[in-house]
């Protein structure tokens, strides 16, 4: 039996339409995400009056979810070393990033999910991504989590 994937051997990448890219720091994991389904699009039911008939194809489905990391203790904002808001923000270092959306207009990044057991590989790309952030203050350390919704179809290997 092969070992099961943990977020201990995984890295989740956030990277711009360029060059740019920012490994997420660590935390207690917990990723999610939502709505993978076949052909990445929605089903749209078709009713004669009042009685279902079938399904066609609707519009492509998108990917929700989040992963909560630790805060790391340094400046939110830096115009010289990546910080995590700024990525999110698109401020900082991320100021001139470029955009992961097709029509060049909201912020949107791509998000790299890679996940090894130290002998298997896997990889989700979410490939147009709007990313927030919340930022929760606790005992044992402040954390942050980071929502996204997928918009194009992601890949997975």
């Amino acid at each position: 039996m092969a070992n099961p994937f943990t977020w201990r051997h995984g890295t989740v990448t956030i990277k711009d339409g360029a060059a740019l890219s920012f490994v997420l720091p660590a935390g207690e994991g917990g990723i999610s995400m939502s709505n993978i389904v076949e052909g990445n699009a929605e089903a749209v039911a078709l009713y004669s009056r009042s009685a279902f008939e079938g399904m066609v194809k609707g519009q492509d489905s998108t990917q929700e979810g989040s992963i909560t990391v630790r805060l790391p203790a340094q400046d939110l904002t830096d115009a010289s070393a990546a910080r995590l808001l700024d990525v999110v923000r698109k401020a900082g270092t991320f100021a001139a990033a470029t955009t992961m959306d097709p029509f060049g207009v909201m912020w949107a990044v791509a998000i790299y999910i890679d996940i090894t057991d130290g002998t298997s590989t896997a990889q989700i790309v979410l490939p147009c991504a709007r990313i927030s952030a919340s930022i929760e203050e606790a005992q044992e350390g402040d954390t942050v989590e980071i929502s996204f919704t997928n918009y194009q179809a992601p890949t997975y290997t």
